[in-house]
Parts: structure tokens; C-alpha cells; sequence
């Protein structure tokens, strides 16, 4: 068989252009078939390394943190996870209306901010060494001590929820699937693992 000597030689082949990833896989697949070694020339890796990087060739899926799995956006898992964090909270207020209902007012106008903080904080808290509790901390006590001396600055915290609801969709989308995912990433229950899709 010849080779293509020119581009149109090369089109008029059926030639078409792949990703160098479908390459790889292709070429796994077919050497996975035929029984031959994956990689040529390598000596005592067949019961631990070989299969490992076997299953990585062929998995098509990049490895996604769970939550990026639902079909929500960034902005609903956010606010989502404030319900979740959110709905506890509501004790404290709910306590404080035996009693003084005007501070239990003031103190519940915390909560949509207590909560969005909080579900921000989550998605970048693997970073720090406080974890989420730190930051959701520091936003809290800086809203909340001003609050308790002036009250109408309540207002202000409720204002603020929806720069948390965006800092933590930000966070959200720029969340990377990190290396301990790539390793524990799972294709139980995946129907597309094997398939090209």
C-alpha cells in the first residue's frame, strides 16, 4: 500500500483527522483484541501498571466532581447547597422570638447571607486551612457585628447574598477535578465509559 504523496491524495483515501486521545484508545482497543502486549518491551508491570493504564486508555469520560454530574447550573447547585446550610439555621431566630422578635428579625436577615456564604466558602475550601468555616466565619462576624450595633444595615447583609450566590457559582465552574478524582473515579453504573461518547 502506498502512501497519499499529496493532500488530495490524502482526502480521496477516506482519511480523517482524530484527536490524538481517540488515537491512543483506538489503537489500545485494537491491540486489547488481538491479545498483544499494550506497550512493547515492558517487564513485570502486567498484574499492576498495565491494567491501570489499559482502563485509562479506554475510558472516554474525563473524570467531574459528582455535583458537576447534575443538570443544574453553577448558580442552582449554589443556591441549592445555601437551602440546604440554610435551613438548620433558621432555629436560632425561631428561638429568638420568645424572646425579642425584632432581634430575632434582625438576626434572621443573617441567615440568606450566613447560608450563601457558606456554600461559596465549601467550593473553595480545600484550598485553605480553615476550611469553609473560616471564611464563612470572618463574612458573618464582619456583617453581623455592625448589624448589632445599627440594625438597619440588615438590609445591606440581605443586598449582599446574590455577590456570595455569584462567588460561589465562580468557584463552582472553576472547580478542577483534582488528582485523588482521577484515581478514585469510578465507571460502575457508567454507560458511557466503554463507548465513544
Amino acid at each position: 500500500m502506498s502512501r497519499p504523496a499529496t493532500l488530495g491524495d490524502l482526502r480521496a483515501s477516506g482519511w480523517e483527522s482524530r484527536p490524538v486521545k481517540e488515537e491512543i484508545r483506538a489503537n489500545a482497543v485494537r491491540a486489547l483484541s488481538e491479545n498483544r502486549p499494550l506497550v512493547e518491551g515492558v517487564l513485570g508491570y502486567d498484574d499492576t501498571v498495565l491494567p491501570q493504564l489499559a482502563n485509562a486508555l479506554l475510558a472516554t469520560r474525563q473524570p467531574w466532581t459528582w455535583a458537576r454530574s447534575l443538570p443544574w447550573s453553577a448558580r442552582h447547585r449554589v443556591l441549592a447547597d445555601a437551602c440546604l446550610l440554610g435551613i438548620p439555621l433558621c432555629a436560632v431566630p425561631l428561638a429568638l422570638c420568645a424572646v425579642n422578635a425584632t432581634q430575632a428579625l434582625v438576626v434572621a436577615s443573617l441567615l440568606p447571607l450566613a447560608a450563601t456564604s457558606a456554600s461559596a466558602a465549601i467550593r473553595g475550601a480545600g484550598n485553605r486551612q480553615t476550611g469553609a468555616a473560616g471564611e464563612c466565619m470572618v463574612v458573618v462576624l464582619a456583617v453581623g457585628g455592625p448589624i448589632a450595633i445599627w440594625p438597619p444595615l440588615s438590609f445591606g447583609a440581605i443586598a449582599a447574598t446574590p455577590v456570595f450566590v455569584w462567588l460561589g457559582a465562580r468557584r463552582d465552574r472553576n472547580r478542577v477535578a483534582t488528582r485523588w478524582v482521577e484515581l478514585h473515579h469510578t465507571a460502575a453504573g457508567d454507560p458511557g465509559w466503554l463507548s465513544g461518547a
